[in-house]
């Protein structure tokens, strides 16, 4: 009998003890998570992207979790008793088994228990006690461990009450998003998303960065800087400074001086063709310069609005006849003269080296054998009378050409047509030469040179 008491008054401690220590470990898990949901509202701040949405709309999103926490923690209260009925279901089997001796006292203890366990379950399901007016003997039979659970309910839901009211408050508290963006917490750069502002923040701090590291890299250094006078020499000291600065300006002076000994003078500047040798002004020489052009460009206009036409250059022997009609360059028509010249001569060349003699012809029967080119051969006289003759119409028209030109004069060009006449040995040499070489312009400057060397003889011969 004894041992049974004492067997039945071990198990039920055990049950206690062991629903008391699930309880604590459950009031433990609701504290460590209520905890964890302080923490999350008070520390952490609105992100980027619920900062869109207006405290209105966050505050029920807010109010939802937490009661969905609140319903999950019932329902973990809920399984917690629904083991413990469990547990003490087979504590009252064992107590069936070996309670042999006593049966209807372990009935009896075993219908106390059943009715712990189910009060211990309705505390956790509806989380309030019961009326004790209603059923006092329910009241007198409660467990501990049930009305620490309900005090432990009734704790959470104050613990829950507040947790939503703190939410509640830093929901209506939080900042708006103007507010954030200009603290910094939000991006304000336009045109970007709310969700790339932080990209886009780096980017622009790391071409800043990449920007102030390519200046820092290409600036001068102290040096350079020191000695374009940007920066002044700090390794003076402050009683010497104002001596240093003359010595600085005493020494400028004294190079000035020696450039200005060693500048060349006007002469040399003369011959290097930087200065102009006019006693004007420097600041006067380029305008002078430049009047001096438009001078000269204007006088040239004025030339070619009243040069001749081309054929009256043609009637003067100044441009071959046919230039102006083969609409060739002055600069082009000798050059093509001489060519056609050259052609011609070569053509006839070839023409006489090739042409049969006369026995050669008569005996092909286009000369009669008797032919009046073999009697009559040229004598020495009259071939060099022909060569006399072509010379003088050679040298007269010269002399005409340079009348044309203006180069001489009527008297001249009558003193000259007498040196051409009387066979001048150097009008014959000018024509000789001409007639090797075909350039009338070195025949026409022989022919004025002759000229001019008469003249002073002359002259000489006067004196």
């Amino acid at each position: 009998m004894g041992k049974s008491k004492k067997s039945r008054g071990s198990r039920a401690g055990a049950k206690k003890a062991a629903a008391q220590k699930q309880q604590q470990q459950q009031q433990q898990q609701q504290k460590e998570q209520q905890e964890k949901e302080q923490s999350a509202v008070d520390a952490d701040p609105p992100k980027a992207e619920d900062s869109k949405q207006e405290p209105e709309t966050q505050a029920p999103q807010a109010k939802e979790t937490v009661e969905k926490g609140v319903e999950e923690q019932v329902s973990s209260q809920a399984s917690a008793a629904a083991s413990a009925t469990e547990q003490s279901d087979e504590s009252k089997n064992q107590a069936t088994e070996t309670s042999g001796e006593d049966g209807k006292e372990d009935t009896n203890d075993d219908k106390n228990t059943d009715a712990d366990a189910l009060g211990k379950n309705e505390s956790v399901e509806d989380a309030t006690p019961k009326d004790d007016s209603n059923d006092s003997t329910a009241a007198d039979t409660t467990d501990p461990a049930a009305e620490s659970a309900t005090e432990g309910n009734a704790q959470d839901d104050e613990t829950r009450e507040q947790t939503r009211s703190k939410l509640d408050d830093a929901l209506g508290n939080r900042p708006g998003r103007e507010e954030l963006a200009k603290d910094g917490v939000l991006g304000s750069k336009p045109g970007v998303a709310d969700s790339l502002q932080a990209t886009a923040q780096e980017l622009d701090q790391k071409l800043r960065r990449s920007s102030l590291d390519q200046s820092l890299a290409q600036r001068p250094d102290q040096n350079a800087l020191e000695e374009k006078g940007v920066l002044k020499k700090e390794n003076v000291s402050n009683t010497l400074a104002q001596t240093a600065q003359d010595l600085k300006r005493q020494l400028s002076q004294d190079k000035l001086g020696d450039l200005l000994e060693s500048r060349p003078d006007i002469d040399e500047l003369k011959r290097r063709g930087m200065h102009s040798g006019l006693e004007v002004a420097p600041s006067l020489q380029d305008r002078r310069s430049s009047l001096e052009r438009q001078i000269h460009a204007d006088k040239v206009a004025r030339n070619m609005e009243t040069r001749p036409e081309a054929s009256e250059l043609e009637r003067a022997g100044v441009l071959p006849e046919g230039s102006s009609e083969q609409g060739l360059a002055p600069g082009l028509a000798r050059p093509k003269r001489d060519l056609e010249h050259q052609m011609r001569r070569d053509s006839v060349s070839r023409g006489l080296s090739s042409r049969p003699e006369p026995e050669e012809l008569a005996a092909k029967g286009i000369l009669p054998e008797s032919s009046p080119l073999q009697d009559e051969q040229p004598t020495d006289n009259s071939r060099d009378e022909n060569i006399l003759r072509s010379r003088f119409a050679i040298a007269l028209k010269g002399a005409l050409h340079l009348e044309k030109l203006g180069l001489i004069d009527a008297q001249l060009k009558g003193i000259l047509k007498n040196l051409i006449f009387d066979e001048d040995e150097r009008i014959m040499a000018v024509v000789e030469v001409f007639e090797t070489e075909h350039d009338v312009n070195d025949m026409l400057d022989g022919l004025l040179n002759v000229l001019r060397a008469h003249i002073t003889g002359i002259m000489t011969a006067a004196e």
